[in-house]
């Protein structure tokens, strides 16, 4: 699947490419000159001197290294995809690529692509991978916003409704450093102390010190970081990744559940995949959650295939997700074909027994109008756009 998708990506057509950046440089320069004065004035709500200087050294690295990646892209040609041994995900190369940019950035480069999402994927495929998982699983089944409901359930559900940076700051924390599939295995206490440490950082860098001070201990005495392991749902999970670790580690392998077996360095059984000296139980079970994403993208690379070059191609790809490029003469049924792509993936995902469907995080406006007669009075576009 990795192989088939990376030479799908590397096909792109670099003049293409050269057009798309030339006309966006001067829009994608004026967004690096207001980011790096928004994180300016991010670091002055810092009241310790030292966070202040660091939040400030902070902001002018990443401002030069926007500059250098959008200035990379000027002479990139056709951005390219490599490979990991750790992963089976394809990854950008080079130091300036599309997929390296942040998400403002791309919306400027890929304008008139849809980007597209899949709802908390791992988390979707956490059942898959892990097995079991009741509480997670009955909450991606039930449809219920699953974020929120973590939240709500770590006792945070008045931060997540407090505001956008609030909410945006625990989504953060929740999804990147307690339950992502590199963070598992840790200590709790590491684990808390980092869900702490973010958290505290982001809000505070967003203006809402007021609003940590107000979490930074529960009624009970216990830290947000506490709250947000101890709250059901990423305690079942944070178990089972616990419990996956011990098995593989006295077992020395793992079953795909796609298929095959993937190994530790010294199993001496047969396995078709073994990995490096060094690579543990963790790196182990990254590559089973990285073989069902590969699995779900190269779906969508074959669906493009089958509909034809001349009606859609994928413009940036990653594990969760894509941005959709139509050509202007495949406009006219637009919000049509969309719509056939997400019915194509959701398919392909309750094949797999995983509870999310593909969203649209931005479309076009030509998409809200492109439909056949056939098909504008059975399908809302708006169903399916994050909001």
């Amino acid at each position: 699947a990795t192989l088939e998708v990376q030479q799908y990506m590397n096909a792109f057509d670099p003049n293409a490419f050269s057009r798309r950046v030339n006309q966006s440089f001067g829009p994608l320069m004026r967004e690096v000159a207001l980011r790096g004065e928004a994180a300016r004035q991010s670091a002055g709500h810092f009241s310790c001197p030292l966070e202040q200087r660091e939040a400030l050294e902070a902001a002018e690295r990443g401002r030069e290294a926007d500059t250098r990646r959008i200035g990379g892209l000027v002479q990139l040609g056709t951005p390219q995809y490599g490979l990991s041994p750790r992963s089976a995900r394809i990854f950008p190369r080079g130091g300036s690529h599309p997929g390296l940019l942040a998400r403002p950035y791309r919306r400027i480069l890929l304008a008139d692509c849809a980007e597209l999402d899949m709802r908390h994927l791992y988390l979707a495929l956490s059942p898959l991978v892990l097995g079991g998982l009741p509480l997670l699983s009955a909450a991606l089944a039930s449809g219920e916003p699953l974020w929120q409901h973590i939240a709500e359930q770590a006792g945070l559900g008045a931060l997540w409704h407090g505001n956008a940076e609030a909410r945006r700051a625990l989504k953060s924390v929740i999804k990147s450093d307690v339950v992502y599939p590199v963070t598992m295995g840790r200590k709790r206490n590491v684990a808390r102390a980092e869900a702490n440490r973010r958290l505290r950082s982001l809000l505070i860098s967003s203006g809402r010190e007021r609003q940590w001070e107000q979490i930074r201990r529960s009624p009970g005495g216990l830290s947000p970081g506490r709250q947000i392991c101890d709250a059901a749902i990423v305690a079942e999970l944070l178990r089972a990744g616990d419990a996956f670790m011990r098995r593989a580690e006295r077992a020395g392998y793992a079953d795909s559940p796609l298929g095959g077996r993937i190994a530790l360095h010294g199993y001496r059984g047969a396995a078709d995949h073994v990995l490096s000296p060094g690579d543990g139980p963790r790196t182990l079970l990254s590559l089973l959650y990285s073989l069902a994403e590969m699995h779900v993208l190269r779906s969508v690379v074959r669906y493009q295939h089958e509909v034809g070059p001349g009606v859609m191609r994928i413009m940036l790809a990653q594990h969760d997700g894509f941005s959709l490029f139509l050509p202007e003469a495949a406009r006219r049924c637009a919000g049509c074909r969309l719509l056939g792509l997400v019915d194509h993936v959701s398919s392909v995902l309750a094949e797999l027994g995983a509870h999310t469907s593909l969203s649209c995080a931005y479309v076009p406006d030509f998409y809200r109008k492109g439909y056949c007669r056939r098909c504008a009075s059975g399908h809302a576009l708006e169903s399916i756009c994050e909001v």
